[in-house]
């Protein structure tokens, strides 16, 4: 086992607490991959001792602020809580107890079945779910591992016997504990002596190797229906990129070319369009899965207006990479970039969550370090460039999100 700490002054009396595990998404059988949405209710099941309901009677008779919430990540399982200084220890135990003693009790099956039928009711009538799975199946290589929204076949087919056949492997091996909050170094230490480091040795998971292939971008769209309404709709345009390990640099210019493109198409659409909704555009580089990389621009808005929406982002495209940007343009959408991650690191989440993936991965560590000073030297050059390699140089993927109505008319 590892132990990372790192103490701070954001939240008094407060410790944010990571425990990953495993492989995660990326060691899911091919056969069990359909449960991978229902890991997260693995708690539910109690540990081998306690049931979840005497888990909590134990909290609340002893006034403990603890709990385990686990999340399937595509290279680790990781169990995350909120605790007190003087309840470290017991919020250790816990999550000991539910990795390496798990209950997988009779509970964790009555409420997979009750919300199964739920989760599938409201992702299928959601036009953005439905984009959004679409897109992630995509730009996840195509493989259901890394696609957190489940297709309604995978929720219908999942039993309760396939989460602890999916977790059991992973939960045992070695614990990567992450402490991050108003903690001690020393106390830290002694706590995982008594926890984590305790009892037999663990092997750290084998590495698993990946390469996920990023679509080609052509001039049919991909179009998925939803049950919801006929006016709700989402159309979206996507550009692979190289992923962070490949391009580093390109990765932060990729960023504020996203920021500068959605701060132009807010105006433009409303001024031209009338839309009350907004288009978004964000950048992907992606560290833990290598070869995932794209920039993505979309927008929730009725069929009708796909058209003259492709038209304005096609302009502005076009623009960006036939003449370079003001400075003034440039700075708008870098500072809101540079205050957001300066934000970012005056909190405890941020910290857990970054220093947890850095404990296997150090390129973390390198992006971590270096990602102010690569935003600050983006220039308009780089722009300029960027919009003529990666977008004006290449076809999208487009996604189209519809009605199953709205279809059936067209």
């Amino acid at each position: 086992s590892q132990l990372l700490v790192k103490p701070t002054t954001f939240e008094k009396d407060r410790v944010r607490v990571d425990v990953s595990l495993g492989n995660g998404r990326a060691a899911a059988p091919a056969q069990l991959v359909h449960a991978l949405w229902a890991a997260g209710l693995m708690t539910v099941g109690g540990t081998g001792k306690l049931p979840v309901t005497d888990i909590n009677r134990w909290a609340q008779a002893g006034g403990k602020l603890v709990g385990a919430q686990l999340q399937a990540g595509n290279r680790e399982y990781s169990f995350s809580a909120t605790t007190r200084p003087a309840d470290l220890a017991a919020q250790l135990q816990l999550i000991a107890a539910y990795a390496y003693d798990p209950g997988f009790r009779a509970e964790l099956g009555e409420q997979l079945n009750a919300i199964g039928p739920m989760i599938n009711g409201q992702i299928e009538a959601n036009a953005g779910a439905v984009f959004e799975r679409e897109f992630a199946r995509l730009f996840g290589g195509d493989d259901m591992r890394f696609n957190p929204i489940p297709a309604a076949q995978d929720v219908a087919a999942t039993k309760p016997e396939d989460i602890p056949a999916l977790l059991k492997p992973d939960l045992a091996s070695a614990a990567n504990v992450t402490l991050v909050g108003d903690i001690d170094v020393e106390t830290a230490i002694a706590l995982m002596r008594t926890t984590f480091a305790a009892g037999p040795k663990r092997a750290q998971p084998a590495a698993i190797t990946l390469s996920l292939a990023m679509p080609q971008g052509r001039d049919e769209p991909y179009v998925v229906t939803h049950g919801g309404r006929a006016d709700q709709a989402f159309y979206g345009a996507a550009w692979t990129l190289p992923d962070y390990r490949s391009a580093p640099k390109s990765s932060l210019v990729a960023d504020v070319v996203a920021a500068v493109l959605e701060a132009r198409l807010v105006e433009t659409v409303r001024e031209k369009l009338g839309l009350t909704y907004s288009p978004r555009s964000s950048a992907t580089t992606a560290i833990s899965l290598p070869g995932q990389g794209f920039l993505r621009v979309s927008i929730e808005t009725p069929p009708a207006n796909f058209e003259a929406f492709r038209e304005l982002l096609n302009a502005q495209i076009a623009d960006l990479a036939s003449k370079p940007i003001t400075a003034d343009e440039l700075e708008r959408a870098r500072k809101p970039l540079v205050e957001g991650n300066t934000k970012q690191r005056e909190n405890n989440g941020w910290w857990v969550g970054s220093l947890s993936s850095s404990i296997r991965e150090p390129l973390i560590r390198q992006w971590m370090l270096s990602e102010m000073a690569d935003l600050q030297a983006v220039t308009a050059a780089d722009i300029q460039a960027f919009a003529a390699r990666d977008l004006a140089g290449q076809k999208p993927s487009v996604i189209i999100a519809r009605a199953k109505s709205e279809s059936s008319l067209s």
